[in-house]
């Protein structure tokens, strides 16, 4: 089972807040933290450094530069010379430009691999029901590559409070006032500060979901609905046969239908039965119960683009287009 957690001195590197996700790894604190918990519980505050690289007849390398994790002197990524790395400490000034210093803003933090890629999720203060008893909390993701694989990605997601699911379509969102980038060049820093200001499209985004998933949770769908909604999901086709499917993507249709029909949060009144019941149940998969639990799934690999396809099928079962 992979989770690509970073392990430093024995630990896991992540903190969350309440409840451990991946794998019951790392740090769990009671509550949401500040920056500076971030850092140390995670095991972020660590630095990188860029190094020129030689063959081995010592000749330098042109244009080229190795990203040196300080601490462990693990080599990260190869980039080109114009290459400024973004310091995970640096990083988290873009969330200080929107909450203020040391705000407890942030319920999750961690490193992936040797510390080729970490995140931070913090919270943003509203929140919204879709249902009685069902709320969906406003947060934003925020990645940074050490190893110049992508820039700094921001990205505002919804997370259902019942399941802790995360409702966005994440990375792969086309749509400029959902996601932010800042490339690692000599003014990143300086770009990262004035990002936050792209924070005031938060309200667009999210009075967009809101009202997406409302019509989701009025419209009502047959048990065949869910099965022709789900073969879509799963298959990327919408109206293909089921003759023709697998018995992976059969097994995980029916997978998914188990969690439509028994899931966390399938219990509250008006939910089961819905289109929201069963994007849902989708999401619950994606973020619970596949065995390969990692952030490049959920936020930005296969699982990511299930999620961005389970919200595009729903525009197909809507009551108003998508």
């Amino acid at each position: 089972m992979s989770h690509n957690i970073n392990i430093n001195n024995g630990r896991a590197s992540i903190a969350l807040a309440q409840q451990s996700a991946w794998h019951r790894l790392g740090k769990v604190l009671p509550d949401c933290f500040t920056a500076e918990t971030a850092l140390r519980e995670a095991q972020m505050d660590w630095e990188v450094e860029m190094e020129k690289m030689y063959l081995s007849n010592g000749v330098e390398v042109p244009n080229k530069r190795a990203i040196i994790r300080k601490d462990t002197e693990r080599v990260l990524g190869v980039v080109g010379s114009r290459y400024q790395p973004l310091q995970n400490r640096s990083a988290f000034s873009f969330f200080d430009a929107v909450f203020g210093d040391d705000k407890a803003r942030y319920e999750s933090a961690g490193v992936l691999g040797d510390g080729e890629r970490v995140w931070m999720l913090a919270r943003l203060p509203e929140s919204f029901d879709v249902l009685p008893n069902d709320s969906v909390c406003q947060y934003l993701l925020l990645t940074n590559s050490h190893d110049g694989s992508s820039p700094v990605t921001g990205f505002f997601t919804p997370i259902r409070v019942v399941c802790a699911n995360t409702l966005g379509a994440a990375l792969r969102s086309s749509k400029e006032n959902e996601t932010i980038r800042v490339y690692h060049t000599i003014n990143a820093e300086s770009r990262l500060k004035l990002a936050g200001e792209l924070l005031g499209k938060a309200g667009v985004f999210f009075d967009d979901a809101k009202s997406k998933f409302k019509v989701m949770a009025s419209t009502q769908l047959t048990s065949g609905d869910v099965s022709n909604y789900l073969r879509g999901v799963v298959t990327g086709n919408l109206y293909g046969s089921w003759d023709d499917l697998s018995t992976r993507s059969k097994n995980v249709i029916q997978e998914i239908t188990n969690l439509h029909d028994g899931g966390i949060g399938s219990e509250i009144r008006g939910v089961r039965g819905t289109l929201w019941g069963a994007y849902n149940a989708v999401t619950e998969y994606v973020d619970h119960r596949r065995t390969t639990e990692t952030l490049d799934y959920m936020a930005d690999g296969s699982g990511a683009r299930m999620k961005s396809r389970a919200l595009e099928m729903a525009g197909e079962f809507a009551s108003t287009p998508n």
